[in-house]
This record gives structure tokens, sequence and C-alpha cells, in this order.
């Protein structure tokens, strides 16, 4: 059969569809399955082996959109899955032909509206008790597919080994842990780039907040610390650069009681994805790299705010060696991350 899947939007929401693919992938030997993506997340499904071909959904030109469609048309899919609950994917979902079209949705009078025409139509938002992975069996069992825990193992170790920036690749074993200090650790700096940001928790970091809490780290775990940055620029992790030696473009270190620190800076997709796949726990603000730490089962340790508890919940509820803390002040925070180590 042939598949079309929207997943319109970010990295870390296509990584919450990737166990269906997998599922239609494992169950079809004949599956063919394209993806309709984002700017924001097709340069990373281009390159994932579970996904045939990839198109992209531009918001705001219209003589693409009108393009999009016309070629979505001749292609003639079996099957349409609406996974991302956007209007404008719904719209080519409604408008294209197939056999099956599956409506996944966000508010509760499009279901109603739409049972009206389609058999399969699923309400998943913050205010109903369907989890993701509820939701994921609901679209799956049309095709009277099942889905099972390895279909949440969806990037096998390597794989994206010839996509790695070599200056961002760094060799360590499996004993290290992994603290991702992107923007959102920030949160004056991560409302300029992401506006809901300002109703966040703030948790701000101060450098020697930092330098005190990873030395008890160090000391609590005897494991090597590998801090991660975002894409964004972030003042903290300049600060913490300054006092580095540089390896690479990417990768720095700096000593703390005997043992090395190292930073790796702004690295790619693929090498993040490879570094966690080396790692033993991850500390980060919750994201795509949440789920690729679960693909890995590591150990998990989510930072969230507590008024988006439930979202998450649904989000993770399958996820294994898994913990949440709500974001607050870090000097409170950092006694009970090192509480879960």
């Amino acid at each position: 059969m042939k598949y079309l899947v929207f997943r319109n939007d970010r990295i870390g929401d296509f990584f919450i569809t990737a166990p269906l693919l997998h599922s239609l992938r494992r169950n079809d030997s004949t599956a063919e399955i394209s993806v309709v993506c984002s700017e924001k997340n097709i340069e990373f499904i281009k390159k994932f082996d579970l996904v045939d071909e990839v198109f992209i959904l531009k918001n705001r030109k219209l003589n693409s959109r009108i393009n999009l469609f016309q070629e979505l048309r001749r292609k003639k899919f079996d099957a349409i899955i609406v996974a991302d609950r956007k209007n404008r994917s719904l719209i080519y979902g409604l408008l294209i032909k197939s056999n099956f079209k599956i409506l996944n949705v966000s508010k509760k009078f499009q279901k109603i509206f739409f049972n009206f025409f389609f058999k399969n139509v699923f309400l998943l938002n913050d205010y109903n008790n369907t989890t993701n992975e509820e939701n994921l069996r609901q679209n799956l069992n049309v095709f009277n597919f099942k889905l099972f825990q390895d279909d949440y193992h969806f990037i096998k170790k390597g794989y994206f080994k010839s996509n790695l920036n070599i200056e961002s690749h760094l060799d360590i074993n499996n004993e290290n842990i992994i603290f991702h200090l992107d923007e959102k650790w920030n949160t004056k700096n991560y409302s300029k780039f992401f506006k809901k940001a300002q109703t966040f928790t703030d948790i701000t970091i101060i450098e020697e907040q930092l330098i005190s809490f990873l030395k008890k780290v160090i000391k609590k775990s005897n494991k090597s610390i590998v801090i991660t940055s975002g894409n964004l620029d972030n003042e903290l992790i300049e600060v913490l650069l300054k006092r580095s030696e540089k390896i690479s473009n990417y990768i720095y270190k700096f000593n703390l009681n005997n043992t090395f620190v190292y930073i790796v800076y702004k690295a790619d997709i693929f090498s993040m994805i490879d570094l966690i796949s080396k790692s033993k726990i991850i500390i980060t603000c919750h994201g795509a790299f949440t789920h690729v730490a679960s693909n890995y089962s590591l150990k998990i340790l989510d930072i969230i705010e507590e008024n988006k508890k439930s979202h998450y919940q649904k989000i993770t509820s399958h996820m294994k060696n898994y913990k949440s803390l709500y974001r607050e002040n870090f000097d409170l925070l950092s006694e009970k991350i090192l509480n879960f180590l």
C-alpha cells in the first residue's frame, strides 16, 4: 500500500509519529511511505529510512500549496493519515482521494463534524484522556496492525553514521551524562524566539551555580559529563566556552575536580543522536532529544512546566526509565536532579 502521512511541524513531533511508521513498515512488506513535512523537519526526514518520499508544505506560499496539492493528487495514495492535526493538513487530507482516511483532530467539534462523513476520526488534545500511544494504536487498528514496544526503538545505533559531522562527533563511552543546556533553560532569551516561553517558570542559571552543580554531579555519579547546546545563542554556554580548551569548532573541554567536562556546541541533529546513543543518562528540558533518549532506553530526567503536566504525560506515557521534574529556581531544582542521579 501507498501511505501519505502529514507531519508538518517539528522534528520532535515527527518522533511521536515515527513508531506508527515503523509499525506500518513492519506489518506491510509492500509499504511505500510518503510524509508531508515542514521546513523545520524535512532535512532530517529525508534521511530517515522509514520514509520513501518527502514533500514540503510551505506555510505562507499559495502557489506552493496549490502545486503540492496537484502533485499529491496525481500520486494516488491508498491511505492518508493526518497525524499533525493541523487545519491545513486536514484540508489536504479531505480533498485528496484515498481508500483509507485517518483524521486526527485536536478539537471536539471537528470530531463531531467529521464523524458524519468519515469512519476513522480520532480526537487527541490536552483535555481528553487519550494518550499519544493510544492514539497511535487507534490509527494502526484501522489496518488491523498492532503497536509493539520495539516500534518505539525506530533509530538503530549507527544508522546516521554517514551523516555525521566529524568535527562535532565526540567519541566517548556509554557511561556519560548528557546535560542538554539549550535555550529553554534561560526563559528571558528563549522568549525572544518563542513567545509562549514568556509564561514559563524561570530557571535561569548563573555560572557559579552551574559549576557548583557539575562538581556535585561528578562526585556523586563518577561519570563524565557532556554539556550540549541548542542551535540558538546561549549566554551561559558562551561563558563556559571562555574557560574551555577548544578541540574542534564544535567540541570544547574544561577540567573540574580532575575530570574533564566536555561541551558539544551547536551540533547537528545527527551528531546529537549519535552522542545520545552512546550515553547513559540525559538531563533536558522536554524536546526532540527526550524522544531520542527514549529510543535508546537512556535514563531520562525531563524538565517540564508544571501547568503542562497532563500534556507531557500523554506524550511520555510509553517511556521507560523516565522521570520528570518541574521548572523552578535552579538551586532547588539542582538538588532534585542530584537525588535522581
